[in-house]
């Protein structure tokens, strides 16, 4: 069973639709964003952290395989992270700074080790449809995060 505290749920919708369908990560039913079936090619992500200094967060891109019942939600669920690459934003002092984080959010790093997904395999998200995905966060104070998305 997943903890849906803190989690990020990523839905596919059409391509260059970007909605919001809920915005709040701390409820007991975690957020929800619809991005692209073909987020994964077609864009790149950015992130920066906007938050008042010393203060960070990681964001790790995960996926769900419902296992041999086929049904999300049940014990013989398998939760895959990636281990290879999460996105760690860090606000330092001065003007943020933008991090490419395209194959930290937008792939999972199966079997690879930090940095870079080294010796692993990046998955796009959305490559299986049978596999719903989401971004795992972990907030050590940063209030304030931006994630952009711009076409290849």
């Amino acid at each position: 069973m997943i903890d849906k505290t803190n989690k990020i749920f990523l839905q596919p919708g059409p391509a260059g639709v970007f909605q919001v369908v809920d915005g709040n990560a701390c409820d007991k039913g975690g957020a929800l964003l619809q991005l692209p079936s073909d987020v994964s090619t077609e864009w790149s992500a950015y992130a920066r952290a906007l938050s008042k200094p010393n203060t960070s967060m990681n964001i790790t891109s995960c996926q769900v395989d419902p296992g041999p019942d086929g049904t999300v939600g049940t014990l013989d669920d398998v939760i895959v992270c990636s281990n290879g690459n999460p996105l760690e934003l860090v606000r330092k002092s001065g003007q943020p700074v933008t991090l490419n984080a395209t194959s930290q959010l937008l792939f999972v790093c199966i079997g690879g080790t930090f940095p870079n997904c080294s010796g692993g395999t990046e998955v796009p998200i959305f490559s299986n449809p049978l596999f719903p995905y989401f971004w795992d966060v972990d907030n050590f104070g940063l209030r304030n995060a931006q994630i952009r998305f711009y076409p290849n």
